[in-house]
C-alpha cells in the first residue's frame, strides 16, 4: 500500500537527518541548529554552505548524500505515484464520509453487502431513505467509492465497528450477513448497544428464527419461507398474485407509500375532513396505531398523532 511505503520512507528519512545531525554535532563542533541545516543541505546536494571540515565529518557527508539523497528520491517517486494513481483523493474522500456518518442520524445500518443486502441498499436508495453500508470485503465495497455511498469496512458483529457506523444513532439496523450464527452475534451486539433500535434479521434455517427472536430482532424474515407461498400463489392465483406484485413493488407505478400523522392537517380528524385522499392523490388502505392495524378505515375514522397511514398512491 502506498501510504504505509511512503510512512517508511519518511521514518527513514527522518531517522538519516537525526543521525547526520548528531554526527556533525559532534564531530564538527557544531550547534544543533548549524548540523542540522548542514545535514538536511548534503542530503539535498544544494551545497551553498560550507561543507564539513574533518575528515570524519567528510565521510558523514558522503553517506548522508548516498543514503539520504536515495531516500528523498524513493519519497519524491512514491509521493507522485500515489497522486497519479488517486490514493491522495481517496483518502481524502474517506476521512469526509467518516465524519459524515458521526453527523448522520435516524438512518438504517445494512450489514452485509450480498446479493441480499445489495437489494435493501436499492430499495432504500428508491425511497431516498439514509442508511450506512457495513462490510468486511474490500472488494465488495470498492465500487460504492465512486457512487457517494457511505460504509463502515469491518465486521459488523464487532462493538467498534457498529458503533463508527452510528448504531446508537441509528433508526433501524438489518442484520443479512453470511450466516445464521453471525446474525445472531449481530443482532446481540446491537441490541446490547442500542436497546431502541428497530432489528431486522435474516434466517437461513427454521431454527434460527427463534434463536434471532431471542437475540434481540423486532423482525426475522426467513426468505426461502416467503418465497415459497409466493410461487404457490403466482400458479393458483394469478390475479391476485399480480395485484400483490403491483401493490408491494417500490418500482411501481402505484406503490405504497406510508405516511405519519403528527402536527400536520391530519392530526385530530377524520379521514373525510382531511381530504387525503386528494391531498396525497391515493387510497387509503389501513391506519396503524399502537401496534393495531385498521383496515379499510372508515370515512368517520379519527385521526391522532404517531398514526401510520398506508396509501397506495394512484397514477
Amino acid at each position: 500500500m502506498n501510504r504505509r511505503k511512503i510512512s517508511k520512507l519518511l521514518g527513514a528519512l527522518l531517522l538519516i537527518i537525526f543521525i547526520g545531525t548528531e554526527a556533525f554535532k559532534k564531530w564538527e563542533g557544531l550547534e544543533t541548529a548549524d548540523a542540522l541545516y548542514l545535514t538536511v543541505t548534503t542530503i539535498s546536494t544544494v551545497g551553498n554552505v560550507a561543507g564539513p571540515e574533518t575528515n570524519v565529518g567528510k565521510l558523514i557527508g558522503m553517506l548522508l548524500i548516498m543514503s539520504g539523497l536515495s531516500v528523498f528520491s524513493l519519497v519524491v517517486i512514491e509521493t507522485t505515484k500515489a497522486i497519479s494513481d488517486g490514493h491522495f483523493r481517496k483518502i481524502y474522500r474517506r476521512g469526509k464520509m467518516e465524519q459524515t456518518i458521526k453527523k448522520i442520524s435516524k438512518h438504517v445500518i445494512i450489514c452485509g453487502l450480498g446479493r441480499m443486502g445489495s437489494k435493501v441498499m436499492d430499495e432504500l436508495q428508491k425511497s431516498n431513505k439514509k442508511f450506512v453500508i457495513i462490510e468486511k470485503n474490500q472488494e465488495t465495497v470498492s465500487g460504492l467509492e465512486n457512487q457517494d455511498t457511505l460504509y463502515v469496512l469491518g465486521d459488523a458483529t464487532i462493538d467498534e465497528v457498529l458503533i463508527k457506523a452510528g448504531v446508537q444513532k441509528a433508526s433501524g439496523l438489518i442484520a443479512c450477513l453470511g450466516s445464521d450464527s453471525e446474525n445472531v452475534f449481530l443482532t446481540l451486539a446491537a441490541r446490547n448497544l442500542s436497546p431502541k433500535i428497530s432489528i431486522v434479521a435474516r434466517a437461513f434455517s427454521k431454527d434460527a428464527v427463534a434463536r434471532l427472536s431471542q437475540a434481540g430482532a423486532n423482525k426475522v424474515i426467513s426468505p426461502f419461507e416467503l418465497i415459497g407461498p409466493w410461487l404457490a400463489r403466482a400458479v393458483k392465483n394469478p390475479e391476485k398474485h399480480d395485484f400483490l406484485e403491483i401493490i408491494t413493488n417500490s418500482s411501481s407505478k402505484n406503490p405504497i407509500h406510508e405516511l405519519e400523522v403528527g402536527s400536520n392537517y391530519l392530526n385530530n380528524k377524520t379521514i373525510s375532513e382531511s381530504n387525503i385522499r386528494e391531498q396525497e392523490k391515493g387510497i387509503v388502505l389501513a391506519v396503524r396505531r399502537k401496534g393495531e392495524t385498521h383496515l379499510n378505515p372508515s370515512p368517520d375514522f379519527k385521526l391522532k398523532e404517531k398514526d401510520k397511514i398506508f396509501i397506495l398512491k394512484e397514477n
